[in-house]
This record gives structure tokens, C-alpha cells and sequence, in this order.
């Protein structure tokens, strides 16, 4: 995550913690995440990623949920490549979205 911009800054200090942004880091990646994440929370095929967006929207913003998103991404696509399966979310929605 640090290596793509997407790690959240650490600016703590004698117990005090401050809110810090996002790093400076992957200049090119950072921007194909974020748009990816824009599109994947539009799309309606498939909601996972739009429900955990509009969860995350509600207590913590627009700008930090679709950096939520790209991490999500990102972090998929890293155990995809690392382990050869596919993405199925279908696995996932049974865990974070249980039937009411």
C-alpha cells in the first residue's frame, strides 16, 4: 500500500495522534486505483464494492471511502496475483453483507 500512495500517514507524537493524509508515493498507479475504484463503485452488476462505499461514506466521506475502495483493489489484485485464483465476490458477500 505504501509503494502505490494508498498508506495512511503516521503523525503521532507523545500520545497525541493528528490526522494525516494519504502518502505522496505512486504517481502513476495511485490515479489508475482511484478511477478503477470510481467505476467499480458505479457499477451495479456487481455491489459489493458500492455497498462497502456507501458504508464507509457515511462516517468517514466521499474522498477517504474511494481511497478505501482502491485499497480494496489493490489488495485483491496483490492476492490474486500471489496465489493464481480469481476474484469472486460471491465468497465475500456471504461474509460482509449477510441476509437480513
Amino acid at each position: 500500500m505504501s509503494w502505490a500512495g494508498l498508506a495512511p500517514g503516521n503523525n503521532q507524537s507523545a500520545s497525541k495522534k493528528k490526522s494525516a493524509k494519504i502518502t505522496r508515493a505512486g504517481a502513476y498507479i495511485k490515479p489508475m486505483l482511484v478511477q478503477a475504484a470510481h467505476a467499480a463503485v458505479k457499477c451495479t452488476g456487481q455491489p459489493y464494492c458500492k455497498v462497502k462505499y456507501e458504508n464507509i461514506v457515511r462516517r468517514r466521506g466521499k474522498k477517504r471511502a474511494i481511497i478505501a475502495v482502491a485499497r480494496m483493489i489493490l489488495t485483491a489484485i496483490y492476492h490474486m496475483f500471489k496465489t493464481g485464483e480469481g476474484f469472486c465476490p460471491t465468497g465475500l458477500r456471504q461474509i460482509d453483507m449477510p441476509e437480513e
